[in-house]
């Protein structure tokens, strides 16, 4: 439980960094600010499951930079073009399409201008930085990363629905400045602010119980 635990964790960091960089590349390209993300909350799960993929697949091939590069292409190649297949089929969603941004890509999923970044942040992700997460998420009391899961998951799983619910209502582009309906505009900004509520106590219970845990290890310590 405690090794599922501390991946769910790594999974949610590196979803989060993933969308950082599409916010940053978007506001580059666009100067404007966008959510990228499939999910209304700042997580690109794509970049979650494909990080988690590589620490778990290529860990062993970190002495050779060539060879890790390229499995973190095919890997990356492979995930992206099954997400974009998954949510063009189950949600009549298609978040990106680089048909008319390259001629080197397939259907419009994958794109080789894509994939070769992904590679290069792959490799760097592998060698360079995961090493750092994995100290960081080890040196935080297992209670506090399973109390921080579960309050992870529930949020996760709001947002979730929410997303569904804005991709169903948009016709498959997840802006909502897509919906012309003002009931339906007006049920989301509803459901938003209990979202926006639900987090602010979430957040004040995972403060609490991490103040509590640090009195207790203080008072062992003491002992």
């Amino acid at each position: 439980m405690e090794y599922i635990t501390k991946l769910f964790i790594t999974f949610i960091i590196y979803a989060f960094l993933g969308w950082c960089v599409e916010e940053f590349y978007a506001f580059v390209i666009t100067k404007n600010k966008t959510n990228r993300g499939f999910l209304v909350g700042p997580l690109c799960p794509i970049y979650g499951f494909t990080c988690v993929a590589l620490f778990l697949l290529l860990d062993n091939f970190k002495n050779n930079l060539v060879l890790l590069f390229v499995l973190s292409v095919i890997i990356a190649a492979v995930i992206e073009y099954l997400t974009s297949y998954i949510l063009e089929k189950w949600f009549n969603a298609k978040l990106w399409d680089y048909t008319n941004d390259s001629k080197y890509s397939i259907k419009g999923r994958i794109a080789l201008f894509t994939l070769i970044p992904f590679g290069i942040l792959g490799t760097v992700a592998v060698v360079v930085i995961n090493p750092y997460i994995q100290r960081l998420i080890n040196s935080i009391p297992i209670n506090i990363l399973y109390n921080g899961s579960i309050v992870i998951i529930c949020i996760l799983l709001i947002d979730i629905i929410f997303s569904v619910f804005i991709i169903k209502k948009t016709n498959g582009s997840g802006d909502i400045t897509d919906i012309k309906n003002e009931e339906v505009k007006k049920q989301l900004k509803n459901t938003s602010q209990v979202v926006q509520k639900q987090l602010k106590n979430t957040t004040k219970i995972v403060q609490k119980s991490i103040k509590n845990t640090n009195k207790n290890v203080k008072n062992i310590i003491k002992k």
